[in-house]
C-alpha cells in the first residue's frame, strides 16, 4: 500500500499499468495512454507528450496532468481532485462529480463550461488564467463554483444563477 512508482521516458503505448490503495505513479515522456485507467484512492500523474486514448476514472484521487497532451476519450472524477497543470490540444469528454479542479494553466470560459459538473469546485491557482474576455461564466452551488487563488480571470462577467458568491 501507498507505494511509488515513476516512469521516465515512456514512449508509445503505455500498456497495462494501474495505480491503487493509496499508491502514486508518475508517468513522463511521449506516449498514449491506451489501457483504461481505474484510480482508487490514489495518485496518477501524466507529463510530456501524450495522449489519452481510454477512459480514465478517479474516485477521491489525484489526478496530475500536465505537459503537451489530448484527451481524445473520457476522463471522469468524483470527490478527487484534478490539477489541470497545462492547456490540453482538446479536453474530450471530461467530468467531474464533488470534484476540486485547479487550473494552473491557461483556459478560456468555454473550454471550462464543456466540463459536465456536479458540485465542481474550480481553483484558479496562481500560474493558471480563466480567459472571458466577451463570456460570462455562471456557477451555481449545484453546479461549478469559481475561486480565485491567485491566479487571473481576465475580462468578461462572473455570474451566479443562485446566491452562489465569487
Amino acid at each position: 500500500q501507498g507505494g511509488y512508482l515513476d516512469i521516465t521516458k515512456a514512449t508509445g503505448n503505455l500498456g497495462d499499468v494501474a495505480v491503487s490503495a493509496g499508491g502514486t505513479l508518475y508517468v513522463t515522456g511521449t506516449f498514449t495512454n491506451n489501457v483504461p485507467q481505474v484510480v482508487d484512492g490514489s495518485t496518477l500523474s501524466f507529463s510530456g507528450d501524450w495522449e489519452n486514448a481510454v477512459p480514465i476514472t478517479a474516485n477521491g484521487s489525484v489526478l496530475n496532468l500536465s505537459g503537451t497532451w489530448s484527451n481524445n476519450s473520457t476522463i471522469s472524477a468524483t470527490d478527487s481532485t484534478v490539477n489541470l497543470l497545462s492547456h490540453a490540444d482538446a479536453l474530450g469528454t471530461f467530468s467531474s462529480t464533488n470534484t476540486r479542479v485547479n487550473l494552473r494553466s491557461g483556459y478560456s470560459t468555454a473550454e471550462l463550461e464543456s466540463i459536465a459538473h456536479d458540485t465542481t469546485r474550480l481553483y484558479v491557482e496562481a500560474g493558471g488564467t480563466l480567459e472571458n474576455t466577451g463570456d460570462e461564466f455562471t456557477m451555481s452551488a449545484s453546479g461549478i463554483q469559481l475561486y480565485l487563488n491567485g491566479g487571473v480571470i481576465e475580462g468578461g462577467t462572473i455570474a451566479s444563477s443562485d446566491t452562489t458568491q465569487f
